[in-house]
């Protein structure tokens, strides 16, 4: 009889693929809160190369392991794709041998963890364990594996930490650099983002993943692969990984891997889930939007260049029929293609202040003039960097800007084939809140000020979504999308993330962490909190913590 603990991939040939850990010191996270502020060094032990897959890196101030691995997906039209993630998991000190009905620890959950909008390869999961990496999201979500101890010990069943987390890079980053990225191509993704998960699981359940010599998880658990009795499965990400954590649930409920994969839900925070309402607000004009302003070019470049480099529908138009000459010709096209190359790859933020530099200098094809035309709004500012905010009627052509400003000719889906018909069609085929009922628990973290990915996403799938399954909801961030896609990890009190994951496992804490909102920090207030809100029973002589209303550092 199979153990209420296994899970069983059936539908994957499981072929052991090569490991890309290496054995240089780097830096990590004194905790997942403090990838916001800095980085701080500390050991991580690397083993040599094992019989199957090397060992790859142990995080020691967070306990846990990280690796790459590559795996069998599909592309666009089908053929077979070897694509490549991130997994990470906890070193459990005293291992359960019962699901944890012995009080040992266990591996709390399984997390799908979906990365936000990248634009170069150094961004993407499999990059974190070389050291490569930034601080943004993934670094987060890598913390959901984390097994934390001393003043930021939790429960050893909350199940915010604990976890087995796979991070799929997305078609188009990690070893497939050099094709194009599917963005926002729903079912594609989602489809590739399972097919990391199942794969992963099963090469950690063979016990593929070695372990330094002084442990070894895999004797230790092997006869319930280490997860907790009532372990389940849930998607998580932001912006863009929140559209793909939704899509993931959609997929996995579509194809009934739900009960195999005891699938909780999925958390999503601003992602655009539908793809044709995120470019209609772009020429609506707000209280906190002037008409006609997109506030991140690139984001809109991504959306079109998505459909047209993988929707069949769209395999015979280009970025000339919607983008003007004078757009094009900024480079900006070229910026997000050279993410193969490492000595020309460009972040998001590293475009953004070349769309700056063009407002100031202009370039060899265009002058400065002209580039202020279609950023009329450009600058400077310590606390956000660098802006070039666009003017939609310059950056598309006047056919464009025509078609998707007018409403009526998008109130439906079309009829017939055209040059922006087709382009219509495909962002309506990727709404991922159309034509769907999710049967399990669905969690939205929405900014109502967010002008990158604007609450119209969150509203149609509240719509869509809220008479017919349980849904949690979070629109309390006024911030615009980065810094509420911030908020969503770190906040004063218990974080939103922390709080839907909770949420969806059904999580009852026997000591309950009161929120601790900046307000009820007074400078009155002697006490140390860890940025969850616990009140610490002294001040940390490492790590992060908030004192009289000021985050500090201790090393």
């Amino acid at each position: 009889m199979q153990s209420q603990n296994t899970m069983t991939m059936q539908h994957v040939q499981c072929t052991i693929p090569r490991c890309t850990a290496n054995g240089a010191k780097r830096n990590c996270a004194l905790c997942r809160a403090l990838l916001f502020l800095c980085l701080a060094p500390c050991a991580l032990i690397v083993a040599s190369a094992a019989d199957r897959l090397e060992y790859g890196t142990y995080n020691t101030t967070s306990h846990y392991y990280t690796y790459t691995f590559e795996y069998p997906s599909v592309d666009a039209r089908g053929d077979s794709l070897t694509l490549s993630a991130l997994m990470c998991f906890p070193r459990l000190e005293q291992p359960s041998a019962n699901g944890g009905a012995d009080g040992g620890e266990c591996f709390n959950n399984i997390v799908i963890a979906c990365h936000a909008t990248i634009t170069s390869n150094k961004e993407c999961p499999s990059a974190f364990p070389d050291g490569e990496g930034g601080i943004g999201d993934v670094r987060l979500m890598m913390s959901y594996a984390a097994a934390p101890t001393g003043l930021l010990a939790r429960p050893l069943d909350d199940p915010a930490c604990r976890n087995i987390v796979v991070m799929p890079d997305y078609e188009g980053y990690g070893i497939t650099k050099q094709r194009p990225h599917p963005y926002l191509n729903a079912e594609l993704t989602a489809r590739q983002t399972v097919d990391a998960v199942r794969h992963g699981l099963e090469l950690f359940q063979s016990g593929a993943f070695t372990a330094p010599d002084d442990y070894t998880w895999a004797t230790a658990t092997s006869a319930t692969h280490g997860l907790r009795n009532n372990w389940g499965t849930l998607a998580i990400g932001v912006s863009q990984g929140g559209a793909v954590a939704m899509a993931v649930q959609r997929y996995v409920e579509e194809y009934a891997l739900d009960e195999q994969l005891r699938f909780r839900g999925a958390v999503c925070a601003d992602g655009p889930y539908d793809p044709l309402a995120t470019l209609r607000f772009y020429n609506t004009g707000q209280s906190y939007h002037e008409k006609d302003i997109v506030t991140l070019p690139v984001a809109t470049a991504m959306i079109i260049k998505g459909m047209i480099d993988t929707d069949p529908l769209m395999a015979e138009h280009r970025l000339e029929d919607y983008f003007s000459p004078d757009f094009i010709r900024t480079g900006i096209f070229q910026w997000i293609d050279c993410k193969s190359d490492p000595n020309r790859e460009m972040t998001v933020s590293d475009i953004t202040h070349a769309l700056y530099n063009l407002c100031r200098h202009g370039s060899d094809s265009l002058t400065a003039e002209q580039c202020r035309k279609m950023f009329p709004d450009y600058g400077y500012s310590l606390l956000h960097g660098y802006h070039a905010y666009a003017d939609l009627n310059r950056i598309l052509t006047p056919e464009a800007y025509d078609y998707f400003s007018d409403s009526a000719s998008l109130a439906s889906p079309p009829l017939h084939n055209g040059v922006m018909e087709d382009l219509h069609a495909a962002l309506v085929r990727n709404n991922i809140t159309d034509a769907w009922q999710p049967a399990h628990p669905l969690a939205l973290f929405h900014s109502t000020h967010d002008t990158v990915v604007p609450i119209d996403n969150f509203l149609s799938a509240d719509s869509a979504f809220s008479d017919h399954c349980t849904l949690y909801t979070d629109t309390t961030s006024t911030s615009d999308h980065i810094v509420a896609c911030r908020e969503f990890f770190i906040t004063l009190g218990t974080a939103p993330d922390v709080k839907f994951i909770r949420l969806l496992c059904g999580y009852n804490n026997p000591d309950p962490v009161q929120d601790i909102h900046a307000d009820s920090i007074a400078t009155g207030d002697n006490c140390y909190y860890d940025l969850t809100g616990r009140r610490l029973p002294e001040k940390p002589h490492t790590g992060i913590y908030v004192h009289q209303g000021r985050v500090t550092i201790a090393r």
